[in-house]
């Protein structure tokens, strides 16, 4: 849902859609007009005083400080290869929610985040630990997920999101070849 609200954000907000609601474009006579014409004599006298219509707004610096993007984005494009590869989202075994991270056609541009199992075992409101990770399954079983993303979001993710940042994490524990595997398989990812 971050994801998509930044692409949201983006498109309503990135310097070239601001120049939409530049306030130095406002026609004010055409406001008075309407104003004239369908507003009480209040918001008139309001107009006419230009209330609330301050074209050099001091909001902002002016035009260089407009881009809350500092980030060199020019297209949504942008915002998935700076968001989808960096971040990882700890997801609780009973939540449904979680789907939606495997989602391609509900993520914009395709997207798959990283959502990795984040283990709720220890919870006060878990009265049997053994039942958590079949609780997890029941995305695949309730037709949510596929095997493979669950693969991803039980394990292969969480290889990444400690292995990529340090190659050695799983070195001498039972699961060393298989997050080898997974981390070379990530290394020739596009």
């Amino acid at each position: 849902m971050l994801y998509a609200d930044l692409i949201g954000h983006w498109e309503k907000r990135n310097q070239e859609a601001l120049e939409h609601t530049n306030p130095s474009k406002l026609d004010r006579a055409a406001l008075l007009d309407f104003a004239q014409k369908y507003g009480r004599e209040a918001v008139v006298e309001a107009m006419r005083r230009s209330e609330g219509i301050e074209v050099d707004s001091h909001a902002t610096e002016g035009p260089t400080d407009l881009d809350d993007f500092r980030c060199e984005i020019e297209r949504p494009e942008d915002i998935r290869e700076l968001f989808v590869p960096r971040f990882y989202f700890g997801c609780q075994a009973d939540d449904p929610i979680n789907a939606w991270g495997f989602n391609r056609r509900a993520n914009p541009l395709g997207a798959r985040p990283n959502a990795l199992f984040s283990s709720d075992i220890g919870h006060f409101d878990v009265p049997d630990m053994a039942a958590v990770v079949p609780e997890a399954y029941e995305l695949v079983e309730h037709g949510l997920i596929a095997d493979d993303d669950f693969l991803d979001f039980m394990f292969a993710n969480a290889v990444r999101f400690w292995g990529e940042v340090n190659p050695d994490f799983f070195k001498g524990t039972v699961v060393e070849k298989a997050a080898a595997d997974v981390l070379a398989r990530a290394a020739v990812r596009p």
